[in-house]
């Protein structure tokens, strides 16, 4: 299977789940990642920001978790430049988000880029 044709699989798969299974899910995968992660020991993660009407796992209650129990861990998220191009931003309380074409949240291009060896945590 290509990835367009996995890319179609799964976003069906997320689509056909009622609220209460995409909620129930969320908090679940939160959970974990929130009880896995040895937060402690990092100093930059990278983080997406979630399409919720395509039910893509909803990262903002992790974001929120970081900022209130690890004020000094840093976020980035991305932003895609082209097809095959990715370039990544801090996500500050004043980071300007911006709605892409393919109606993904990103950081305008007035943020603070990140490098990649800079990252702990994907």
């Amino acid at each position: 299977m290509d990835k367009a044709s996995l890319r179609r699989s799964y976003l069906n798969a997320r689509k056909s789940l009622t609220k209460l299974e995409v909620r129930s899910k969320n908090q679940l995968i939160s959970q974990r990642l929130i009880n896995f992660v040895s937060w402690k020991n990092l100093g930059l993660v990278h983080l997406y920001l979630p399409m919720l009407e395509s039910n893509e796992v909803d990262t903002i209650p992790i974001i929120h978790y970081i900022r209130s129990n690890f004020g000094k861990l840093r976020i980035a998220v991305p932003k895609v430049e082209s097809t095959s191009t990715l370039s990544h931003y801090l996500l500050t309380e004043s980071t300007q988000l911006e709605t892409s074409s393919w109606g993904i949240q990103e950081p305008v291009e007035a943020s603070i880029p990140v490098a990649v060896d800079q990252i702990d945590l994907v």
